[in-house]
């Protein structure tokens, strides 16, 4: 069994508090999350890694690589995972037209704006990717404060 990539998503235990993020894997990192209503950026990340297969934030922190050194890295498969990140966090938050040409029309748009190259995904691989997304935005939306939801990656 390949070694395992942790991640544990706390909800604040009041409407003032921060959420809370985990990552475990060689190394540890926690913070708090962006004030999001629907759902950790932290988990879209964690979503494209897993359906993709991608190594990015959630995989290469665990790693205990900083963000500001995979900021200046520039690796290829981390800006594709970020810019997948994003596309999907906008059609969750209702910032952006819907289904999977509104996706790619943003991956268009952010490296038009200079993220990475293009890839291309088939569309059975976009929509498991929003399936997983509402899945995981469901189980948040479900926790009671306090609660936490657990998430686990392969190392790859």
């Amino acid at each position: 069994m390949p070694p395992l990539v942790r991640m544990d998503l706390k909800k604040r235990k009041s409407p003032q508090d921060k959420d809370t993020v985990t990552i475990r894997g060689e190394h540890t990192a926690v913070f708090q999350a962006w004030n999001q209503a629907s759902l950790p950026h932290e988990a879209v990340h964690f979503m494209v890694e897993d359906i993709f297969g991608l190594v990015g934030f959630v995989r290469l922190t665990a790693a205990g690589i900083s963000s500001e050194r995979m900021i200046e890295e520039q690796d290829p498969a981390a800006l594709a995972c970020e810019n997948l990140t994003n596309a999907y966090q906008y059609e969750l938050f209702g910032m952006s037209q819907t289904g999977n040409a509104g996706l790619r029309q943003l991956l268009h748009d952010f490296v038009a704006a200079g993220s990475g190259a293009l890839a291309e995904y088939p569309d059975e691989l976009l929509e498991a990717g929003r399936a997983r997304l509402l899945e995981l935005a469901g189980a948040w939306a479900a926790l009671p404060l306090g609660g936490h939801l657990e998430l686990e990656l392969p190392e790859l």
